[in-house]
């Protein structure tokens, strides 16, 4: 938790606001909902996203449910993940799990996966981007609690993504095409995504993120530049 305190303090002290209101606030477990900038349906609808930050001095574990209706009321029935960074081994282990409240009651209610987690994290958790015209309007306190924890995401630094749970009856985490395990070497990337950069490689099964990243002016990060 006090690593959760420095950074309040960081972003307390930059925009001029109160810190301990800021800092308490950190130190909840708060969720926020949201629709993703970035996550589309199959028909290109709004997908929406509730996600919460269990943090620990070992691990943290980082929940999300998931819907295509921006109804508060079904997230608690829509699809629920969870990603657990483990902070001392550098990795980041992903889980789907059953529906339910946005709680985390460990890896032995995980189940197959639903979707290749893999394609759209080559390094762990993701900044969290919620679309700034999108139907869930965030507070100010929430939009404060999202900055803190993309900057936590960002303070991993390099991690491992791996597959946290082995079934048969679900989505490989990762494609099993030899062309999509090749490197994606691309000049705006392999700044910070290569063998020796301060983020995991990225790989042709990551093409699509990363363009739509770079299309959105997401990546690569200031003060670089295409």
């Amino acid at each position: 938790m006090k690593k959760i305190a420095v950074i309040g303090i960081g972003l307390s002290t930059c925009l001029g606001l109160p810190f301990f209101g800021l800092s308490a606030l950190l130190k909840t477990e708060s969720s926020v909902s949201f629709q993703s900038l970035e996550s589309k349906t199959e028909t290109g609808g709004a997908v929406f996203n509730r996600v919460k930050l269990i943090a620990g001095k070992a691990e943290d574990v980082w929940l999300m449910q998931q819907n295509q209706n921006g109804s508060h009321s079904e997230f608690d029935t829509s699809d629920k993940l969870a990603i657990v960074v483990d902070k001392a081994k550098k990795t980041a282990q992903f889980y789907q799990l059953n529906s339910g409240s946005l709680t985390w009651t460990g890896r032995q209610d995980a189940i197959g996966l639903k979707a290749r987690c893999f394609a759209c994290h080559s390094n762990g958790p993701r900044a969290l981007r919620p679309d700034p015209n999108g139907q869930l309007a965030l507070s100010f306190q929430e939009k404060l609690l999202t900055q803190a924890w993309n900057l936590r995401i960002k303070l991993y630094g390099r991690l491992e993504s791996l597959q946290g749970f082995n079934t048969e009856d679900g989505i490989a985490f990762r494609s099993g095409i030899p062309f999509l395990a090749t490197a994606l070497n691309q000049k705006t990337c392999v700044r910070c995504h290569s063998e020796n950069g301060i983020r995991q490689p990225l790989l042709q099964e990551h093409f699509q993120t990363a363009k739509f990243l770079v299309e959105k002016g997401e990546m690569p990060p200031f003060p670089f530049s295409r």
